[in-house]
């Protein structure tokens, strides 16, 4: 019996695209921050703060791919481990998000507190007493913490994924419906955004297939590396647009092909594992991956700090140190907050599935 468990070894291009994308959306940031803390609408036409909703758009296909991998052999188990399935599923996924969203969100509403300059659309939108109840559970887009409005999208994909480990046919359906919605929603002919149907679900349904026929594509794979080089020129097209990269359809179909096209050149890598790189190479990819959630969930509390101590980043100076010292706290984070608590939720399913009527997966 194969135990979940055990860590797979991880994908050295992913993770340096994970990493990459989160340090792309800590870079955007500076324009708000060269801005004075105050985002307006000309601010959210420069070019700098589309590149990182690209980033984000990539993330989100990311996650799609990335769950399938983790956990797509786990569909069609027997009946009697599906419960557990679906049990350790969620409380690794919680493991995985809650605490360090917890930890930054906490810090960013004390700066709030304390009259720091944080990101006015969010802290200051959250009222009441169950607006906190809803934002730290994450069943709203407003958050104590702004990058955390994607989070609430992730776990909308994660209950449809869910219900694929109950029954395929269940998650069939449920996502057959969820597509359908969203297309409605986007076509605006009843807006449902409210409710998590956006395009964004196009990105992680994209990520999905990209694994489902990760196999066909693997025959062909010069001819992918070679087409996967041609990725940036719709990205680089939709960022070149004044509309919104994620929900403008025009922009939306751009960043399908182009995340599509760069992922379709990692995934036909025969040995993802252990490419033939140097090792430098592979220990800073992996490491910028390891710590990519916590450097896109913390790095604006981090910033919101050093506009207080140093001012804006308007030199080289202030730049880098708006760039370097995130990375710094995101590793930090990751080693005393990420890396126990993923440990604490495998080791969880793990004793979840040894108390399995077989003892593990079929």
């Amino acid at each position: 019996m194969e135990k979940i468990s055990k860590e797979k070894p991880k994908w050295l291009g992913l993770q340096w695209v994970r990493g990459l994308a989160a340090l792309l959306v800590v870079a955007s940031h500076l324009s708000y921050w060269q801005n004075h803390g105050v985002y307006t609408d000309e601010l959210g036409s420069q070019l700098l703060p589309r590149l990182g909703g690209l980033a984000v758009a990539v993330f989100f296909c990311l996650s799609g791919i990335v769950i399938l991998l983790a956990h797509g052999r786990e569909i069609g188990a027997a009946v009697s481990l599906r419960g557990r399935l679906l049990l350790g599923f969620w409380i690794k996924r919680a493991f995985r998000i809650y605490p360090a969203y917890w930890c930054f969100a906490s810090a960013n509403y004390l700066l709030f507190r304390l009259g720091y300059t944080t990101p006015d659309t969010y802290v200051g939108t959250l009222h009441s007493p169950l607006d906190f109840v809803k934002a730290t559970a994450l069943v709203t887009t407003r958050t104590p913490l702004a990058p955390a409005w994607s989070l609430s999208h992730e776990l909308c994909f994660y209950a449809i994924f869910g219900l694929f480990l109950i029954s395929r046919r269940i998650g069939t359906i449920a996502a057959s419906l969820m597509l359908g919605l969203t297309a409605v929603s986007w076509l605006h002919i009843v807006p449902m955004a409210w409710l998590m149907l956006t395009p964004l679900n196009f990105l992680f349904l994209l990520g999905v297939i990209l694994i489902l026929c990760r196999d066909r594509f693997a025959k062909h794979a010069r001819v992918w590396h070679l087409l996967g080089l041609l990725f940036w020129i719709p990205l680089w097209i939709a960022a070149g647009n004044h509309a919104s990269p994620l929900f403008d359809p025009v922009n939306l179909m751009l960043c399908l092909i182009g995340v599509a096209l760069l992922f379709l050149a990692l995934l036909s890598e025969p040995n993802p594992a252990a490419p033939a790189v140097p090792r430098w190479f592979q220990g800073a990819g992996l490491g910028l991956g390891d710590i990519s959630y916590a450097l896109y969930l913390g790095h604006l509390p981090v910033q919101t700090l050093l506009y207080r101590i140093v001012g804006p980043p308007d030199d080289v100076i202030r730049i880098f140190l708006y760039l370097a010292v995130p990375l710094g706290v995101a590793w930090l984070a990751f080693r005393w907050i990420e890396r126990p608590m993923i440990w604490v939720g495998r080791e969880w399913t793990r004793r979840l599935l040894q108390r399995a009527p077989d003892g593990g997966l079929i």
